[in-house]
């Protein structure tokens, strides 16, 4: 279930909860009852709210120590913190709001002539903390999720695919040698932005690198932002050379390693017109 569909079933909950609550209410509590419960039930609201809180800022940790161990998943990585940050936005805003409903309810129970009034608001402050539970064990539920890294992989991959592959393929069934060809083409186009970084970095040519450490190796992402920064290539082919970057790392951290021929067609396009510009690039004496 995604976040909007999650939001309008919680708030679906919400309304036919208040609603049936006043006009048909299965409990009615007394003034000691409704003390005991709203109080007890904003300090458990908030304890559940830190606790997950803490763990959010342990699992973020966790993903910038995977992204920045492997440049490849930094996209990926990226997109399930901004989905988990979404998720934490509700969380803590629904939180709030039953915590804040919690203590008026409190408040105004000492007044008894306007019940119907404070009714609404019992129903209203009991549903949005239950709804806050719920929704704490769905984000605990995601956070444990073992496979979120090949699940979201998966997505990305999706999204590349419509605009890397240009026509339509009749045969896109997962095959060992479509995939190893992939693969083979990508570490060229690798291999021809390790040749672009020696000459940037040894100062050949009359541009930087963007502060590429010479004893690390140029990632195929940032060989592709550096010749664009330094307008080598335009906006189009930088483009085309991102989406098959964000392809192949959805590719290889996924669990869908099909590839069709319409995109080995892109790659070894991209393969031979990176091997030409980079081809220029080198210094007359310089020798490969």
């Amino acid at each position: 279930m995604g976040l909007l569909s999650l939001v309008v079933v919680l708030i679906a909950f919400i309304v036919v909860s208040v609603v049936l609550g006043f006009f048909y209410p299965i409990l009615i509590l007394n003034e000691n009852q409704i003390l005991y419960f709203y109080s007890t039930g904003s300090q458990i609201v908030g304890a559940f709210l830190g606790l997950t809180l803490a763990g959010y800022a342990f699992l973020i940790n966790d993903l910038d120590r995977q992204s920045k161990d492997d440049d490849s998943l930094a996209e990926i990585v990226s997109r399930i913190k901004t989905k988990n940050y979404q998720l934490v936005f509700f969380l803590v805003f629904i939180g709030a709001l039953s915590i804040v409903l919690s203590l008026f309810v409190i408040a105004a129970e000492s007044t008894p002539e306007r019940y119907q009034q404070i009714a609404i608001f019992l129903n209203l402050a009991g549903s949005i903390s239950v709804v806050e539970i719920i929704a704490i064990f769905y984000f605990v539920l995601e956070m444990l999720e073992p496979k979120k890294i090949e699940k979201t992989s998966d997505q990305i991959k999706g999204t590349y695919l419509s605009s890397i592959s240009r026509s339509q393929d009749s045969s896109a069934e997962t095959t060992k040698d479509r995939f190893t060809e992939f693969m083979r083409l990508f570490n060229e186009l690798e291999e021809q932005f390790q040749k672009y970084s020696r000459y940037t970095i040894k100062g050949k040519v009359g541009f930087t690198a963007n502060a590429i450490d010479e004893r690390r190796r140029m990632s195929a992402r940032q060989g592709v932002r550096s010749l664009f920064s330094n307008g080598i290539i335009d906006e189009s082919l930088y483009i085309r050379v991102n989406d098959l970057v964000g392809f192949r790392n959805s590719l290889v951290h996924g669990s869908d390693f099909s590839v069709s021929e319409s995109t080995l067609e892109e790659a070894r396009e991209l393969v031979d017109i990176v091997r030409n510009i980079v081809a220029e690039l080198r210094p007359k004496r310089q020798k490969w």
